[in-house]
């Protein structure tokens, strides 16, 4: 298609291009900040503002385990604030470098595997047919979550494997690093990983490949290592501070990786044909293209072996995604991403990168290929109608008021008022002290709420004596405060897209006022939402008046009435 320099520089240009509109066009809007990002931010700024390796729960640190990202993934948002300041922004541009890092990473990788033109194809997929705007690598890619790292350091990794499978010794230690962080940031991975490196070893011992099976176990030896010591480094961080009542990683897989309650099964069937029915083809057809290609050869290439881990590990993540996943669209974002170079070598071969269509010309002279074609402009028709059906996800997303409950709390909120939210991305953009529930809550929330489990929550926000209480999406989601809502503890104040603002329902304020001469002074002793300590106020009044006052204009957030300025005069 190109000469390769001169195809790399394209490639170098559009990748340019991608991230000035990752960076550039409302990063910090859309998508808008949401629950599990804001855990991750959260640890960051404290690690760079105060040393702490923690996230703060009113006036204390409590450990980052389990609710944040591993060091792998908190480590380069910290660097960002460090060097660029502490910003939603700041702390989305590490994602943003990694997404393009892995664009290149596929692009190389389907170019080695498949030739020039697939790999621009997979670039297209990518950017252009994510089956929903939510799996855009353009949008996904801006969140401060796991897979964009995982996915980073895994093809990264892979492509030091063809390096090794070529005969480059020094690259195993590449690799092994590399797959240890993937493992490490999002540890859903290691079922599919540990999956294909065992397949691959196997197929390889039954062709006698020896030297595959030893450059396998070597890697896979490896990566073990790293994960540990990666594990080692990221328990020595968050070992400092106590759990905040943490759940086990064993319970987390029980309820997101196996769920076997008929509607969830449905739910993640339904999920795949929405999400995954042109990747699955891709994917099935480069399968039984490598079984017939080995079959005819003695000898497989180290872009064969690549491309077979590559599907091994694609397959197994799918079959969890239908059989035991909760079948959400984010679950297979990483599968999309890793199956788009299947996909691009399906829609090549079927239309000759895309020089043939469904024509009369085409019935007669060869049905098969007509009918490849058809089904291939099928299949683009159907994902550019699932693509425009998911455009509302933008705007949607635009209207969250996020940025609005911020303003207001900076505005109109004393800084010492503790308020209570389970929506964390406050927790990061608030400077008010956050209380919120104990880590494991969030188990019970979520078997009731997906699984439809009878579950109890016992949780009493009042037993911290917040002074406000912020209702998100997530604690919607879940009916975690729906209880507290209408008891009349709180009153709503304040509502803004997705976000509704209650107040404290408390007593009227205390106010004992004093005078002297020349000088007006007077003490305030609060219990409403804000004023909660005492404080002393003085005002200097002119030498030769005398007077006795009473003056107080209360905050807008205070409860009581409001007091004006009497000023009954005396000359001297």
């Amino acid at each position: 298609m190109f000469h390769k320099g001169k195809e790399n520089a394209w490639l170098g240009l559009i990748l340019l291009v991608v991230l000035g509109v990752m960076g550039g066009i409302g990063a910090d809007k859309v998508p808008s900040p949401w629950f599990d990002e804001g855990w991750t931010l959260v640890v960051a700024r404290n690690w760079v503002e105060h040393g702490n390796y923690a996230i703060r729960l009113a006036d204390e640190w409590v450990s980052a385990s389990p609710m944040a990202h591993a060091f792998s993934v908190t480590v380069p948002v910290a660097a960002s604030f460090r060097s660029l300041g502490v910003g939603v922004l700041q702390g989305r541009l590490p994602s943003i470098l990694f997404t393009v890092g892995i664009l290149a990473l596929l692009f190389v990788l389907a170019r080695q595997m498949y030739g020039s033109k697939t790999a621009w194809i997979t670039l297209v997929i990518l950017v252009f047919m994510a089956p929903h705007l939510r799996n855009n690598p353009i949008l996904f890619g801006r969140q401060v979550l796991g897979e964009t790292p995982m996915l980073f350091y895994l093809l990264l990794g892979y492509w030091f494997w063809l390096r090794a499978l070529r005969g480059s010794r020094i690259s195993l230690v590449w690799v092994s690093l590399f797959w240890g962080l993937a493992l490490i940031s999002k540890r859903q991975i290691l079922p599919f990983w540990l999956a294909a490196m065992s397949i691959m070893i196997l197929v390889a011992a039954l062709r006698r490949d020896w030297r595959v099976v030893k450059l396998s176990i070597t890697a896979g030896l490896g990566a073990a290592i790293a994960t540990a010591i990666c594990l080692f480094i990221d328990t020595g961080l968050v070992s400092d501070w106590p759990s905040n009542g943490s759940f086990s990683i064993g319970g987390l897989y029980g309820l997101a990786a196996w769920s076997w309650v008929p509607e969830v099964r449905l739910g993640g069937l339904l999920g795949l044909i929405r999400f995954g029915l042109f990747s699955s083809l891709g994917l099935i057809g480069c399968a039984i293209h490598w079984v017939r290609r080995s079959r005819q050869s003695a000898e497989i290439s180290a872009s064969a072996w690549c491309e077979f881990s590559l599907i091994m590990l694609v397959g197994s993540w799918s079959f969890w995604y239908a059989f035991g996943s909760l079948g959400w669209a984010r679950y297979y974002y990483p599968i999309f991403v890793l199956s788009a170079g299947f996909l691009a070598k399906l829609l090549s071969d079927w239309t000759e990168s895309f020089s043939r269509w469904p024509t009369p010309a085409l019935l007669q002279n060869s049905r098969g290929s007509f009918w490849k074609a058809l089904v291939a402009l099928t299949l683009i028709i159907l994902n550019l109608g699932y693509v425009i059906e998911s455009v509302e996800y933008i705007p949607s997303e635009e209207k969250l008021g996020v940025y609005q409950v911020s303003e207001y709390f900076h505005d109109q909120v004393d800084p010492d008022a503790l308020v209570e939210t389970y929506d964390s991305e406050l927790n990061f953009l608030l400077r008010q002290p956050i209380h919120y529930p104990p880590d494991s809550l969030q188990m019970d929330l979520n078997r009731r709420t997906f699984l439809k489990q009878p579950i109890t929550i016992s949780y009493d926000p009042l037993a911290a004596d917040p002074d406000y209480l912020v209702v998100g999406p997530y604690a919607e989601n879940w009916q975690l405060y729906a209880p507290l809502e209408g008891s009349g503890d709180f009153l709503l104040v304040q509502e803004f897209p997705g976000y509704r603002i209650y107040r404290r329902a408390r007593a009227n304020p205390a106010f004992v006022p004093t005078v002297s001469v020349g000088k007006l002074s007077w003490r305030r002793s609060w219990s409403s939402p804000g004023c909660r300590a005492s404080s002393a106020t003085s005002y200097d009044a002119s030498s030769d008046e005398i007077g006795s006052y009473s003056f107080y204009i209360p905050p807008t957030n205070c409860v009581g009435p409001k007091y004006v300025l009497n000023q009954n005069k005396t000359n001297p």
